[in-house]
């Protein structure tokens, strides 16, 4: 026989950026309304179609900064 695959997790460390980045849609201005670090990561993870079918999903906001802001 064989066994069961365990499910997958996947855990989202966010720290906001570019990729948590928002704006109008296209042909509305969305270079002149995008804005750095408004996505939260449950918005990020609920954004991908079937994901949480496919894996045990969790986030962690560890922090929203625009990505200008990041420093060394």
């Amino acid at each position: 026989m064989n066994a069961p695959h365990p499910r997958a997790r996947l855990v989202l460390l966010a720290t906001g950026g570019t990729i948590a980045g928002a704006g109008q849609a296209p042909g509305q201005g969305a270079s002149a309304g995008y804005t750095s670090a408004v996505v939260s990561a449950g918005d990020l993870l609920a954004a991908v179609p079937g994901l949480d079918r496919a894996a045990d999903l969790r986030d962690e906001q560890k922090f929203q900064i625009d990505s200008a802001d990041f420093t060394d």
